[in-house]
């Protein structure tokens, strides 16, 4: 087949309709940006959660009394648990700097006490998978005193992780079934629009295949060009997203910028030509159910 013939019959059906084109085109873009944009969010947050349960803690603290001295006996005890990835000290003067670090400002309060009001305590990064198990043996050491865990913060986030995907797919499910009835209407309308030069083409012996490739091309077309338009616009969302949070919020652990950029290309640009497709090849099937 001649490739240049196609691509120049795609532009004249462009040229002959250049409004719906252009507003199916800006629709389009619309569309995938919202697709774009949930899709990035759905990827962020689930590397959020994932970073946050790699550094999940406890912290073990010891009977009133127990010296710094002998814990290292009693961390020996704790790291050959089952379950157990690290075991590490941190003393009082650590303790003291870290809510500093919290406080902020506010830690001026500390200066009312006198001495260092902290003890020293066992941080210990566990399997999340064993935690029930990992907490228990911990209990039942005789110099523990008692166990600070966050599973609760880890089950709510595991929990609105859960709450993000659902919501993501029924977006996304909304961003496809749109897409297809706006690209379905444009070939439909194209195929209308020019049916008596379909039909004499038919009747010159053009096979279907022939005279339906333009509308085909027309519709991947527009949904690519539309595809890149929106991660464009996407790109600049993400940016204008870690420059407003990535400041203020170092500690959040948000994953790489460029890697979430470059991850949104193919996303993007895939979902771009299975929709052109599918949305020209449902265009095509009711026009020819309306012959």
């Amino acid at each position: 087949m001649n490739g240049g013939y196609f691509l120049k019959e795609t532009w004249k059906l462009f040229r002959r309709n250049p409004v719906s084109n252009l507003a199916a085109l800006a629709g389009t873009s619309l569309v995938l940006l919202l697709f774009a944009l949930v899709a990035a969010g759905w990827m962020a947050s689930g590397e959020v959660v994932k970073a946050i349960q790699r550094e999940a803690e406890v912290n073990v603290y010891m009977v009133e009394g127990l010296e710094e001295s002998a814990y290292g006996r009693e961390m020996e005890a704790m790291a050959s648990i089952e379950g157990v990835e690290e075991v590490r000290l941190v003393d009082r003067e650590e303790a003291y700097g870290r809510m500093v670090a919290i406080l902020g400002e506010d830690a001026k309060v500390l200066e009312f006490f006198e001495g260092n009001p902290f003890s020293a305590f066992v941080e210990i990064r566990l399997d999340l998978e064993k935690t029930g198990d990992v907490l228990s043996n911990l209990e039942a050491l005789p110099q523990v005193d008692h166990v600070r865990d966050n599973r609760e913060v880890l089950d709510l986030l595991s929990q609105g992780s859960r709450l993000v995907d659902v919501l993501s797919w029924l977006v996304l499910l909304g961003v496809g079934v749109t897409t297809l009835v706006i690209l379905t209407h444009l070939v439909r309308q194209g195929i209308d629009l020019h049916r008596y030069e379909i039909h004499t083409l038919e009747l010159l012996g053009a096979p279907r295949t022939f005279v339906a490739l333009p509308y085909v091309m027309e519709g991947v077309l527009l949904m690519l060009l539309g595809g890149l338009m929106a991660w464009g616009m996407a790109v600049l969302a993400v940016d204008e997203f870690y420059r407003q949070v990535a400041g203020p919020l170092p500690f959040l652990p948000l994953p790489d910028r460029m890697w979430l950029r470059g991850s949104l290309f193919p996303l993007v640009l895939g979902a771009s030509l299975v929709l052109g497709v599918a949305g020209s090849f449902f265009g095509l099937a009711g026009a020819r159910r309306d012959d």
